[in-house]
C-alpha cells in the first residue's frame, strides 16, 4: 500500500506541467494575433472641393486677367476614421479650361517627392504634390490661372486627388465657370522724327530728302488678340528746305539697339552693340 502513493504524486505533477505549457502556448498565439494589424498597409481616401478664392467672389474673367482657383483636399483613413497615419505623395491634378496656370503654388513640392510638382508645357495642367500628409488633415491649394480663351467662353478649373495609399482617386471637383470678357485695344507710339536733312537715293529714282520716324504698336493691357496686320494714317507737319512735292514710303526696318528710339522698345538686338 505504501508503494503506490509516490507514483500518484508523480502523475499529478506531470499533468500540471503539461496544462501550464498549453496555456502558455495559447497566450502566445493570442498576443501574436493582436500585433498583426499594426503591420497592415495604410489605405487612404481623399475628398476634394473647388471654388474661386478671389474676394469679392468673381463673376467673370477678363481676358488676360489672373483668377485664383482654390481646392480643399481632405485626407482620411479608408477603414478607421480616427487613424492618423502618414500618407505619402498626396497629390492633386488640376486642369484649366480656357486658361493657363501662371505659377506653381508654394504649397506644392518641387523636390524631395515623386513625382515633383510641375506645369505642363501648354500651361493647362498643374500637378501639385503635397508630400506626406497625416490622415485627418485638410489641405488648401490656391492656384493662379490666367484667362486666355475666346471672349464668350468660360474659364474653369477641375481637379482630382490621390496618393500612394489611395483606394481610388477623389473627385473630380470643378470651380464655377466664369465668362471670359474683353475687347481689343491698341497703342500706337510715334517718336520724334530724326535725320530730316538727309538726302538719299530714292527707290523711285533720283535723290530725295528723307524723314525717319520710329513707331511702335502694342496691345493694351487685357486686350484680346487682334488682326495680324494694321493700317493707319500718318500726318507729318514739316517743311524741310527744298522739299519735293508729296511724300512716299521708302522702307521699314525693325528698331534695334544701334540707335536711339525714345519710348519704343527694341524689336531686334544687334550683338556687339551696346544700347
Amino acid at each position: 500500500m505504501k508503494s503506490t502513493r509516490p507514483r500518484s504524486r508523480v502523475a499529478v505533477s506531470f499533468v500540471a506541467v503539461r496544462v501550464g505549457a498549453a496555456l502558455l502556448a495559447t497566450v502566445t498565439l493570442v498576443l501574436a494575433g493582436v500585433s498583426a494589424p499594426a503591420n497592415a498597409a495604410v489605405t487612404a481616401t481623399h475628398e476634394i472641393t473647388a471654388n474661386w478664392a478671389d474676394v469679392p467672389a468673381p463673376t467673370n474673367a477678363p481676358y488676360g486677367v489672373t483668377r485664383t482657383a482654390e481646392f480643399h483636399i481632405n485626407t482620411n483613413d479608408a477603414n478607421d476614421p480616427f487613424a492618423n497615419n502618414p500618407v505619402s505623395n498626396v497629390r492633386a491634378t488640376l486642369t484649366a479650361t480656357n486658361g493657363a496656370f501662371s505659377s506653381i503654388p508654394a504649397i506644392c513640392k518641387t523636390s524631395g517627392v515623386t513625382p515633383t510638382s510641375a506645369i505642363s508645357a501648354n500651361g493647362t495642367q498643374l500637378l501639385c504634390n503635397l508630400g506626406t500628409i497625416t490622415e485627418g488633415t485638410a489641405t488648401i491649394i490656391q492656384a493662379p490661372v490666367k484667362a486666355n480663351g475666346a471672349v464668350g467662353s468660360n474659364l474653369s478649373v477641375s481637379g482630382t486627388a490621390t496618393s500612394d495609399s489611395a483606394v481610388a482617386p477623389g473627385g473630380p471637383a470643378a470651380t464655377p465657370p466664369l465668362p471670359i470678357t474683353g475687347t481689343h485695344g491698341m497703342d500706337l507710339v510715334l517718336s520724334a522724327a530724326t535725320d530730316q536733312q538727309t538726302v538719299v537715293a530714292s527707290r523711285f529714282g533720283g535723290n530725295r530728302q528723307t524723314i525717319a520716324v520710329d513707331y511702335g504698336i502694342a496691345m493694351t493691357a487685357g486686350s484680346v488678340a487682334g488682326p495680324s496686320s494694321y493700317s493707319f494714317t500718318l500726318d507729318i507737319a514739316v517743311t524741310p528746305a527744298g522739299q519735293l512735292p508729296g511724300l512716299q514710303w521708302e522702307g521699314c526696318a525693325p528698331v534695334d539697339n544701334s540707335g536711339t528710339a525714345l519710348g519704343i522698345p527694341f524689336s531686334v538686338i544687334v550683338i556687339g552693340i551696346s544700347p
